[in-house]
């Protein structure tokens, strides 16, 4: 993966023009495949549990320079694919009800706030998912998460 596939892959997003599309970062959860072969294809950013959950870059593929470009193509592609006039034009076409409204325009904010609920979800991460909250709140369920990952990728 390089900044250059990735664009590509937005692009073809583009030209097929799908109702909606998710961009999202290669996260190689704690005992799976991906996760023992990492170093084959990349870097892994961090050892904590915490930030696994899908939204932060916790693996640098090379051909990136550090997490921030990963993360910043994630972004790009979001803005590219959902801030197009083209994609616009045709959700207003669809809306039939004030519910339509209010389900576009809360996505909308959600792709101009990207970086902001970005920034939101790290700060939260490292406040109340920190080391010691994190093994209060949660450990166990995000360590039988990444087990059960690690079973359905050896099953699949």
């Amino acid at each position: 993966e390089t900044p250059e596939l990735a664009q590509k892959t937005i692009d073809f997003a583009k030209q097929i023009d799908p109702d909606y599309a998710q961009f999202s970062v290669t996260t190689p959860y704690p005992g799976t495949k991906l996760f023992y072969e990492a170093e084959k294809y990349g870097t892994l950013t961090t050892q904590n549990l915490a930030e696994y959950h899908g939204w932060s870059a916790v693996f640098v593929p090379f051909g990136y320079k550090d997490r921030e470009e990963v993360e910043m193509m994630k972004r790009r592609a979001m803005r590219q694919f959902y801030l197009r006039p083209k994609y616009i034009w045709g959700r207003i076409k669809t809306i039939n009800s004030l519910e339509d409204i209010i389900r576009y325009w809360k996505g909308f904010i959600f792709v101009l706030g990207f970086i902001k609920l970005e920034k939101d979800l790290r700060s939260f991460v490292k406040t109340k998912l920190s080391p010691v909250g994190f093994a209060k709140r949660g450990a166990t369920v995000s360590i039988i998460v990444a087990a059960t990952l690690g079973l359905l990728q050896l099953f699949s």
